[in-house]
């Protein structure tokens, strides 16, 4: 693999990460797993979580 075809494979994965990250903090939530347990999962803050999530689900609706 070349090294234009690694970065253009991140580039896509950049793409599509907002998408699949809301997907799987919705199922999350719907097993009741709490914010903070998913943001520590994500390796992310509990309020950069939620955030992002908010954002997002105010672009798609």
């Amino acid at each position: 693999m070349s090294i234009r075809s690694d970065l253009e494979a991140i580039a896509e994965e950049q793409r599509t990460l907002p998408d699949r990250r809301a997907r799987a903090v919705a199922a999350a939530r719907n097993l009741n797993m709490t914010w903070r347990e998913i943001a520590i999962i994500l390796d992310m803050t509990e309020q950069g979580l939620i955030k992002a999530d908010k954002a997002w689900r105010e672009r798609h609706n």
